[in-house]
């Protein structure tokens, strides 16, 4: 009798574990679908454009809405998840890829003025710890504690090497056992060229990158000490 009860909860725990490991939301795998996501997504989407078209506080002239693009918004999307399975919070992913060879290996297409290296980033603002998507707009355009506002300038197209990004899109994720819960990520590029391209960005145009929000905070330099500026290239924040 004795030997029946043991085995009994032995299969009670399997029976557990298979269940957890069957629904996704086991130990090696991080929950990825966030309630109303492509609601919040074109949240964030409309609170963009409304901010480009009124700026209001943040100064600046309005500029035109930026156009939806699928491809952005499925490269976004899955870099929202790699984010939120993985526990990680970075402009460079795991693979060392940084945001615009990202999306020149997803097969989108950049101006010859857009760096390839590891370290550039002139499409991407990344936010986390907040499951709006207005308020994850918000946050990445109020730019609090930084010395220059990086995301406020792409988002809103404030500065000359801004204005010829015309495309956008963005991915929502979030990640049951992660650190900051729900990933936004928002790409924002020029209309992708016929050709393929490669070169340097002009020094004299070259913006300075959006930096990682995370909650009502911005991701200090300090805290990613493993990434370094390399010379030519743009510092992407992390």
């Amino acid at each position: 009798m004795t030997r029946m009860r043991v085995d009994r909860r032995w299969l009670s725990v399997v029976l557990v574990l298979a269940g957890l490991l069957w629904s996704g939301q086991g130990p090696l795998q991080a929950e990825t679908i966030c309630p109303d996501r492509a609601g919040e997504v074109s949240a964030a989407y409309a609170r963009l454009n409304y901010l480009r078209a009124h700026p209001g506080a943040y100064a600046g002239q309005p500029v035109a809405a930026l156009h939806w693009n699928d491809q952005l918004a499925q490269i976004a999307q899955s870099r929202a998840e790699d984010m939120a399975s993985h526990d990680y919070f970075s402009h460079r992913s795991l693979d060392g890829l940084g945001p615009n060879q990202r999306l020149v290996r997803a097969g989108y297409r950049l101006p010859v003025t857009y760096p390839l290296d590891a370290g550039a980033n002139q499409v991407e603002s990344i936010s986390s710890g907040v499951s709006s998507g207005s308020e994850a707009i918000d946050q990445l355009v109020r730019d609090e504690g930084l010395p220059v506002p990086y995301h406020r300038q792409q988002l809103l197209s404030q500065l000359p090497a801004y204005h010829r990004a015309t495309e956008v899109g963005i991915g929502m994720a979030c990640g049951a056992r992660s650190t900051y819960g729900t990933y936004f990520v928002v790409l924002i590029a020029p209309s992708p060229l016929p050709l393929a391209r490669t070169g340097p960005l002009s020094q004299a145009h070259q913006p300075a990158p959006p930096r990682e929000v995370v909650g009502q905070r911005v991701a200090a330099e300090s805290e990613h000490p493993t990434l370094k500026l390399l010379p030519g290239t743009v510092h992407p924040g992390e």
